[in-house]
């Protein structure tokens, strides 16, 4: 930017003093003020000034911030957005400044409070939203008042940026705001740790869109359908599983999937047949209802009269003893080889390993992919019920 020659520079090297400050302040050349804004913001941002020096430029940025040219206030506010030394009394004045100078307050200062975010976001201001929306760190207040906006964008926004603190309850806000919006359910699918229940709802939203695409453009019947559907409901369950490393995720996930009564024998199979292994002892461990590692201890160490025990609890078909018998065994077996007792999650070659197993002793488990024998169990287990029963 042109310096004009009659105006005194200001550089990180000269004593910020109020006679210097004088002097440029009565320059008059908005060329000058300009640089005066970037200069002692750049100051202020380095803190690298004296406790006088340090009032004597919070003195020019809040005269600044009151210029009448839109320039010099927009100078000030990227100068100083990433101050941690900005008083928060100037930090929302330029907040409530129009677009080009508030939005980088917005986005960048975390001088500001939640109170001052929400009252900004109550203003309307769409520009201002999707700022606050897109900050480094979103509390979950802010979030709140952002959805209270009701603007697909500002919506969008908060559920893509990672920083965005969402509780449960939100989350369900906004699932019911993405029933004709997939990509809105696509980036809740993408974020981390997301709760149980949402988990679990997601995944119901896209099985019912599998179904209604099904029965009305593909012509398969409904009662075939609900069966692809189920198929593919459990196949996105068993994936979302391995992407939880914590222990107790993974139990708050089993404990909602059994409440919904989706934690079903052929989850649990093909959960097995995948090697996903923390998934399968905590969802046996919840249907038997004991701890995830008193149920390790018999599933593993218990003896053949253990687990029938431990088996019974779980009120399971009898169909499913031979796939825990035959799986329980070949975890143990896979851990000593492996030589820990951590959760595993084994290769393709191990699936087909455990599934020749299985066949071996029974051949309702012929060798196939591990869809086919899910969907062949599922079949059987149907035909079999009212036998149970009776």
């Amino acid at each position: 930017m042109p310096h004009d020659s009659n105006t005194p520079a200001l550089n990180n090297a000269q004593p910020l003093s109020r006679n210097l400050v004088s002097e440029l302040l009565n320059g008059g050349q908005e060329t000058s003020r300009l640089e005066i804004a970037q200069a002692v913001g750049g100051l202020l941002a380095g803190a690298n000034l004296n406790a006088g020096e340090m009032e004597l430029a919070v003195d020019v940025l809040t005269i600044l911030a009151r210029d009448i040219q839109e320039q010099v206030r927009a100078a000030v506010a990227k100068s100083v957005m990433n101050s941690s030394l900005l008083p928060r009394s100037l930090a929302c004045q330029l907040a409530n400044d129009v677009e080009t100078v508030a939005l980088p307050i917005l986005k960048a200062s975390k001088v500001l409070s939640d109170n001052d975010l929400i009252e900004v976001v109550k203003e309307g201001n769409l520009d201002k939203q999707l700022a606050i929306a897109g900050r480094e760190e979103v509390g979950s207040r802010v979030v709140g008042a952002l959805l209270e906006a009701d603007r697909s964008e500002v919506t969008s926004a908060v559920v893509e940026n990672a920083g965005s603190e969402i509780t449960e309850e939100q989350y369900h806000l906004i699932m019911t705001r993405a029933d004709d919006q997939p990509a809105l359910r696509l980036a809740m699918a993408e974020r981390i740790h997301l709760p149980a229940s949402v988990t679990a709802k997601l995944i119901d939203v896209a099985a019912a869109g599998i179904l209604e695409r099904l029965v009305t453009s593909q012509g398969i019947p409904p009662f075939l359908a609900d069966q692809m559907v189920d198929c593919a409901r459990e196949a996105t369950l068993t994936e979302r599983s391995c992407e939880e490393t914590s222990g107790d995720s993974v139990i708050d996930l089993v404990r909602y999937l059994r409440s919904q009564g989706k934690l079903t024998e052929t989850l649990l199979l093909r959960v097995l047949l995948d090697g996903h292994v923390l998934f399968f002892e905590a969802a046996f461990a919840e249907l038997a209802g004991i701890s995830v590692s008193n149920a390790r201890t018999i599933m593993y160490h218990g003896g053949a009269e253990g687990l029938r025990k431990l088996f019974a609890r779980t009120k399971l078909s009898e169909m499913f003893y031979v796939p825990l018998q035959v799986g329980t065994r070949f975890i143990r077996e896979t851990r000593e080889d492996c030589g820990s007792d951590q959760g595993i999650r084994w290769s393709q070659d191990l699936t087909e390993k455990l599934i020749q197993l299985l066949v071996k002793i029974d051949r309702r488990f012929q060798y196939g992919t591990v869809e086919q024998i899910v969907s062949k169990f599922r079949y059987d287990l149907e035909n079999a019920r009212p036998a149970e029963a009776s």
